[in-house]
């Protein structure tokens, strides 16, 4: 059956069937936007699957939102954290679970969902964004979700609508997007802008979308493609493996994991709980890690790719 929406375009009650429609809306959108976001990726590397990792983590989320049945917001956002963790692929896929982890801490307490509580889960997301990374970098999803957080805080206090004000912070995230282009030489090279930071501003979008009722109309912008013959890559860069891989067990220590980790490859991210770890790292070196992983506990959604074979 489908849910009642028609309230929210003056304000957004703590209702978890509404809030799954609004994940659905910005999973719908992200789909739809999948190859575009793809086309631009050359940042860490030109691999071609930001759209394809953002869209696989948000579909973990909507999976567990989905079969949690959740009768409360608090066990709708606990879904949708799990679900995005588990569901998490590739460097922009961990940072997007990570964000969704921290917006849903935020909201999850909330009674009203207004302009004030959004504000608050965006400065979260954006923080637990660039804590996932070992090497944050300015021109990125993480820049962009900065941004647009900064922006929220600033209207927050404003007499906007919901939609009013979500479209201003919309619209700050899309100057943000345009903005990475100047931030990263590797997307001056390319012509483009960051792909995660397109997709972040995507799933915005599709929950703006919703709100003014025109996700189902809506057109999607024209694709735009990377320049990859006028990127600066050395012929002596060395891009080994892109390891990812989600470590199953009891009493995983986090912290201990990604020092072991980090000691062993760069552009890593490592983040998860005492039950479960999701990697990603580019590394010379995938079966040491790989080692030092199995004697904690069980590997599933095992992924290896020579990024310089892909690149030869």
């Amino acid at each position: 059956m489908q849910t009642d929406v028609s309230f929210l375009k003056a304000d957004l009650a703590a209702n978890p069937a509404v809030f799954l429609e609004v994940v659905r809306a910005a999973a719908s959108w992200l789909e739809r936007n999948r190859e575009r976001i793809n086309a631009l990726n050359v940042f860490p590397v030109p691999d071609g699957d930001t759209g394809d990792n953002m869209m696989l983590t948000l579909r973990g989320s909507l999976k567990a939102l989905e079969d949690a049945e959740p009768t409360s917001l608090a066990d709708a956002c606990d879904a949708l954290a799990e679900g995005a963790l588990q569901g998490s692929r590739g460097n922009s896929g961990v940072i997007l679970s990570q964000m969704l982890g921290g917006f849903a801490e935020v909201l999850r307490d909330a009674d009203q969902v207004s302009a004030q509580v959004l504000a608050a889960a965006f400065l979260r997301a954006a923080e637990e964004g660039f804590k996932a990374h070992s090497e944050p970098v300015e021109g990125t999803m993480m820049t962009v979700m900065r941004d647009l957080a900064e922006k929220a805080g600033e209207l927050a206090t404003q007499p906007l609508a919901l939609a009013e004000f979500l479209q201003a912070v919309l619209d700050e995230a899309q100057q943000s997007v345009e903005r990475t282009q100047s931030l990263l030489p590797r997307l001056q090279q390319a012509g483009v802008v960051d792909a995660g930071g397109e997709g972040i501003a995507v799933l915005l979008e599709g929950v703006v979308r919703f709100l003014r009722g025109d996700l189902t109309d809506g057109k999607v912008a024209p694709t735009a493609s990377a320049d990859l013959d006028a990127l600066d890559l050395m012929e002596d860069d060395v891009f080994g493996y892109c390891t990812n891989f989600l470590l199953r067990g009891e009493g995983l220590d986090v912290e201990s994991f990604r020092t072991d980790v980090l000691a062993l490859g760069k552009s890593a991210l490592i983040v998860g709980n005492a039950r479960s770890i999701k990697v990603h790292v580019h590394t010379e070196r995938p079966g040491e890690i790989l080692s030092r992983a199995l004697a904690l506990g069980t590997l599933h959604q095992l992924k290896i790719d020579n990024m310089d074979e892909q690149y030869q």
